[in-house]
């Protein structure tokens, strides 16, 4: 029995560290415009700032290790904010009358963190 309650807790604890390792990669990447802002003149383009991007990258990969698996993880995570955002816009669609579904509210905890322009 205390095997089973000791493996649950780690893996709650397991759950916690990962979201709160995600909050913290999304913040870090948030403050760095040239990862993700189209307006930025280094983000793409012949402007694009490969270097600036690296260095940017670079940053990120500092809590993971490896720009690598930084990439990949804020590519995971705003593939789930894209899907979740969809569900909300499409729970709008067609909304009125007494018929009409409520709204989507997306429960992910990461979904308002990010929600800045993509």
């Amino acid at each position: 029995m205390d095997g089973v309650d000791g493996l649950a807790k780690d893996e709650v604890e397991d759950i916690e560290n990962t979201i709160t390792h995600q909050k913290e990669l999304v913040a870090i990447v948030k403050a760095n415009p040239v990862l993700w802002d189209k307006k930025q003149k280094e983000y793409s383009g012949k402007n694009f700032n490969k270097e600036l991007a690296g260095l940017a990258w670079a940053a990120v990969a500092e809590m993971l290790k490896n720009i690598s698996e930084a990439e990949k993880e804020f590519y995971k995570i705003r593939q789930r904010y894209g899907k979740e955002r969809r569900k909300v816009i499409m729970s709008l669609k067609g909304k009125s009358g007494q018929g009409a579904q409520p709204t989507y509210v997306p429960t992910w905890e990461l979904y308002e963190l990010c929600e800045f322009p993509a």
